[in-house]
């Protein structure tokens, strides 16, 4: 149709003796893979770049503003060894950037080579032109990289290259997301209230964590349909079929998913802050968290049975600050004065 259409235009200039040349010599997907390709490039410095600095630069500052909070962590979803709030953001800051560097630097290809990719009936027509070297040139005048060994089609392999950078970064906001939610669960984070919000229906005091929530909603579609990409693209019959034309149309909405999850996800970012009383509350009842340092203390000292002999006065018990000093007595560690001045909140 669009070639029609510019026939019908140019019949109506005094450049009409070019109509034949409209579409010589081409394929439609010699048009179709360079549109693509430049879509893509404008949402990747236009929107994918910019959106994911603001939100790395959001964690970066929450990480400098949270680094003396100190908490209880989690491994197992059991109470561990303490952490900061600082840190524990940090980890994705950390993550999250090097996925940004590898987005800025991603070139995206464009081939211009015919039916099945081998200039068939261009040499034809002009056959003294190098049609590799003119196609290549021609490529890269649209900042695209030429990709000279295809079939009709510009194999997808690049653009799905492009789309597991996405999906590996929407799978640690994802993480970060459910981390999120816990932490408010937990008590150990808050949220800000929003009065325009209404929160629940029925439950008027609460304030919901519907931000993370649709994070993971809109993260983990977009997500689905990216791997749905990477499975049918990577592969097309013999020189060309047309099983990728409808799915390539998708390609906006799992990008416009991924766009409304950063920003659901900076939203709720705007929100939280941590239950300062809490934690210093279930610091000071969670004693038990130290017990790894007495049992490092007594392999420094060579005894083979520390960890047995700590586990067999603590397994599955909480302890608070008494409980903690007259187990430091019962293993003749009372006088060891890091661990009898040792607490959770300097446990770091």
């Amino acid at each position: 149709m669009v070639e029609y259409y510019l026939k019908e235009k140019l019949e109506k200039t005094s450049a009409s003796d070019l109509v034949a040349f409209i579409h010589f010599g081409l394929t439609s997907d010699d048009i179709n893979n360079l549109s693509y390709s430049l879509m893509l490039k404008n949402f990747q410095e236009k929107k994918l770049i910019e959106n994911l600095t603001k939100l790395i630069e959001k964690i970066k500052e929450m990480a400098d503003k949270f680094k003396d909070i100190v908490f209880i962590g989690r491994t197992h979803g059991q109470k561990a060894v303490p952490t900061t709030l600082g840190k524990e953001f940090l980890n994705y800051y950390y993550r999250l950037e090097k996925q940004l560097r590898k987005i800025e630097v991603f070139k995206f290809e464009g081939k211009l080579n015919g039916a099945v990719g081998n200039f068939n009936a261009l040499k034809l027509a002009f056959p003294k032109e190098n049609w590799k070297k003119l196609s290549a040139e021609f490529i890269t005048q649209l900042n695209l990289k030429p990709n000279l060994y295809t079939t009709q089609i510009l194999f997808y392999d690049n653009y799905l290259e492009f789309f597991q950078m996405i999906y590996l970064i929407n799978g640690i906001l994802i993480d970060f997301s459910i981390n999120i939610w816990q932490y408010i669960m937990l008590e150990i984070l808050v949220q800000r209230k929003k009065e325009e919000e209404v929160g629940s229906s029925t439950m008027p005091q609460k304030v919901n964590p519907i931000n993370f929530e649709q994070t993971e909603g809109a993260l983990g579609l977009a997500n689905a349909m990216f791997n749905f990409f990477i499975q049918k693209l990577t592969h097309s019959r013999l020189q060309r079929d047309l099983s990728d034309s409808l799915i390539r149309r998708f390609f906006g909405e799992a990008l416009a998913l991924t766009i409304l999850g950063w920003q659901s996800f900076f939203s709720g970012l705007e929100k939280i802050y941590p239950n300062v009383d809490f934690l210093k509350k279930e610091m000071e009842e969670s004693y038990e968290v130290l017990t790894e340092a007495i049992q490092i203390v007594l392999r420094l000292k060579k005894d083979s049975e520390g960890y047995e002999k700590v586990k067999k006065l603590v397994y599955g018990k909480k302890l608070q600050k008494k409980d903690y000093l007259e187990i430091l007595k019962v293993l003749g560690l009372i006088d060891n004065k890091k661990l009898k001045n040792l607490a959770p909140e300097k446990y770091l």
